[in-house]
């Protein structure tokens, strides 16, 4: 070293334990970010909604890419999560369904309006009615008959098979415990009574299917779905 210049001592990050090169304040380059984020909360709070609100387009477009570049990454973490929380998600779904009535009506009444009118949607209804159709040739009144007569034998009044209450004001629908579609017949054990919300409730599910989700899901009238 050439005689009169000063070498000046290597300074480190004040923090107990961190040995890392000093930047600012006493502090290393990653102490001294997290303490400016620290009192300065307000402010970036601030400054990031101004930014988001600036370019939605741009942050909404990088989000879709993303989950587009990691879906199968998605698709396992919420399932995981689903399952370790059962109760949560279904009293999230509750209050969801609770606090927008209105929306999901909405919503569900627009999706059905531009879907209906779809070829694809025009195709599988023409579809499903001649298949039901179809199906339907083996149902004889005989066959309703003795499942109603059954039925107010069993519980002393016409009622719900699927849920176990009592049938009123004309809400009764003819059920099949194992769905056309999933290759179920019009035999008469296979046929039940039950109120007209919970025959659309139970869908396309079997029986045993209908009563594993019943028993795991707290449900909440929407128009007459989920």
């Amino acid at each position: 070293m050439p005689s009169g210049v000063y070498k000046r001592p290597l300074r480190l990050c004040s923090v107990e334990g961190c040995n890392e090169k000093y930047f600012a304040k006493g502090l290393c380059k990653n102490h001294y970010f997290e303490q400016y984020n620290q009192d300065n909360k307000e402010r970036l709070f601030e400054y990031r909604k101004q930014y988001q609100q600036k370019n939605k387009k741009r942050i909404a477009k990088l989000k879709k890419q993303y989950y587009q570049d990691n879906k199968e990454y998605f698709k396992k973490t919420n399932k995981q999560w689903k399952l370790k929380n059962k109760k949560h998600h279904s009293e999230q779904r509750k209050k969801y369904g609770q606090d927008n009535k209105d929306k999901i009506s909405k919503y569900q009444k627009k999706y059905r309006k531009y879907y209906y009118n779809t070829t694809n949607g025009k195709a599988i209804r023409g579809a499903s009615r001649h298949n039901r159709r179809a199906i339907a040739k083996s149902l004889t009144k005989e066959i309703i008959q003795r499942v109603y007569e059954d039925n107010i034998k069993k519980y002393g009044v016409l009622t719900c098979y699927l849920c176990g209450k009592p049938i009123t004001k004309n809400d009764d629908s003819l059920d099949h415990s194992t769905p056309l579609a999933r290759k179920g017949s019009n035999n008469y054990g296979n046929l039940g009574v039950a109120h007209i919300i919970c025959n659309c409730r139970k869908n396309t599910k079997t029986l045993e299917e209908w009563q594993v989700f019943k028993n795991g899901i707290t449900y909440q009238k929407i128009g007459r779905g989920l």
